[in-house]
């Protein structure tokens, strides 16, 4: 895992802690998502199928972007470019 984004998500966590509920004070965990809401069936298949042929790779963020969770849809606020 990314040293830089470990140091990123403390900072902001003690920028924002007066803010952040206890699902935000938890240790950072970055993943994936590559399949939310479908059947048990399908996603077991995908499941097989990404133990079998995924392969890791690495990338490359170029900002953040801010989004507020208005109790279960999203409101997108801005985008923040890291600079260069």
């Amino acid at each position: 895992m990314s040293k830089e984004l470990i140091a990123l998500h403390l900072a902001f966590q003690r920028q924002w802690q007066q803010w952040l509920i206890p699902q935000d004070k938890q240790k950072l965990w970055p993943h994936i998502t590559v399949q939310n809401k479908d059947n048990a069936e399908v996603a077991k298949g995908l499941q097989q199928q990404l133990k079998r042929d995924f392969e890791s790779f690495e990338f490359y963020a170029t900002g953040l972007s801010l989004w507020e969770y208005l109790g279960g849809p999203w409101q997108f606020i801005k985008d923040f470019k890291f600079k260069d």
